[in-house]
């Protein structure tokens, strides 16, 4: 009777052991993909933000006959607009790339 309950015991620690190594690896998964969509969203934050700040500033200029003051922030905003997007692809592919890794590297 006391081997059967340590045979038994010796089952729950396992499937103990397993729920936590089960629970740690959804956890690291859930918190790298929180982390690259929150980074995403700030990027995507910035992007809008450039936009709409653009339009408004070349409508301003344009009512106001200014019209190289409107080239020039066009010509910023397009740099800056290139900077950003430039930035988002590289980010994505690293992401990509990363979970990729990540995914092969927990599994083997």
């Amino acid at each position: 009777m006391a081997a059967a309950d340590r045979g038994r015991a010796g089952h729950v620690e396992r499937d103990i052991e397993q729920m936590k190594f089960t629970l740690n690896f959804i956890l690291d998964k859930f918190r790298l993909i929180s982390l690259f969509y929150h980074n995403g969203i700030l990027s995507w934050y910035i992007y809008t933000h450039t936009h709409i700040h653009t339009y408004i500033y070349i409508y301003i200029y344009m009512c106001m006959n200014i019209h190289i003051y409107a080239y020039i922030y066009i010509y910023i905003y397009m740099h800056i607009y290139t900077c950003i997007h430039i930035y988002m692809y590289i980010y994505i592919y690293i992401c990509i790339y990363a979970y990729i890794y990540i995914c092969i590297y927990t599994y083997i």
